[in-house]
């Protein structure tokens, strides 16, 4: 099982991400939390094994700072609303493992957890993994 944490200012979009991620069988949203640095705390309670942080069109790196710093293990994921390589760079520098636009398909989203999660996912199919790890941005 795939815990995942949610950092999201826009309560509709964060419940789209969480029922999406609640249908899959191999995910379990474990918690939520505005981006602020009190988000940090809430998810070392709750031992997640990703967080996405949804941007929303501010693009500061706080909170993926204080993640990297208090959670090290924790992989992140960036969900942007104007994607760009100049965005997609600042995130990786920050040790954001992967950057999405916020409408992207959400199974892009799992496929790329279950890359970055091999410990609690083992993926069958390979040519999904493949084209998972085609999209993957990692530093």
């Amino acid at each position: 099982m795939i815990r995942v944490f949610l950092v999201c200012d826009d309560p509709a979009f964060c419940e789209k991400l969480r029922d999406f991620f609640n249908l899959q069988d191999d995910f379990q949203v474990c918690g939520k939390a505005a981006r602020t640095v009190a988000a940090t705390q809430k998810a070392d309670k709750l031992l997640p094994g990703v967080a996405i942080i949804v941007a929303n069109g501010v693009h500061d790196f706080k909170v993926t700072d204080n993640f990297k710093k208090s959670i090290p293990y924790l992989h992140l994921f960036f969900m942007t609303t104007t994607p760009s390589v100049e965005i997609e760079k600042k995130a990786l520098s920050h040790g954001v493992d992967a950057v999405f636009a916020m409408d992207d398909d959400f199974t892009t989203l799992a496929l790329n957890a279950r890359v970055v999660c091999p410990e609690k996912h083992i993926v069958n199919d390979v040519s999904a993994c493949v084209g998972t790890v085609a999209h993957l941005r990692v530093s």
